[in-house]
């Protein structure tokens, strides 16, 4: 939605927004995030706006890259090394500043700083509901990958 309101304009963004509403109803949440890029101000201003209109709760994430701040310099040379890239090309892909990190819930409430108290504490605890909705367990100590039996013409997976 965000490259809809930058390249396309508001309303056929509000389009899109309003045909998620209508497919998500009260599960459907803003996300809001603040990596201090002006098209990401931008687009929070519309979005922060919509959300009032048409009383649907904020959220507020990051995009997590690298777990503190002071690691954007070796994610900047691993981008390097899995594009194949030479880290001096001015054309190369790179994150646009180091704000791509694990923040904390102090960072997190400045992300919607410019929008009032009230949206700032809803926000932040409506973030919280929609972690509690998740559930993950990864079993440690045991095999994840699938298991293929192997045809009864090979004796063992060497023969393949």
């Amino acid at each position: 939605m965000l490259q809809t309101i930058l390249h396309k304009g508001e309303e056929e963004a509000r389009e899109v927004f309003k045909s998620y509403l209508d497919i998500f109803g009260d599960d459907y949440y803003i996300e809001i995030q603040d990596h201090n890029i002006p098209d990401q101000h931008k687009c929070n201003e519309v979005l922060l706006r919509w959300a009032k209109e048409y009383d649907v709760e904020v959220v507020v994430t990051n995009d997590v890259h690298y777990v503190e701040q002071e690691d954007s310099a070796a994610q900047d040379v691993l981008l390097c090394l899995q594009t194949g890239k030479d880290f001096d090309d001015p054309n190369r892909m790179r994150f646009e500043n180091d704000q791509f990190y694990l923040k904390s819930a102090s960072e997190m409430e400045l992300a919607i700083k410019h929008a009032d108290d009230a949206t700032v504490r809803r926000a932040l605890e409506a973030t919280t509901t929609v972690a509690d909705k998740c559930s993950f367990d990864l079993p440690m100590g045991e095999l994840l990958m699938p298991h293929f039996p192997l045809p009864e013409a090979f004796d063992n997976d060497m023969d393949a």
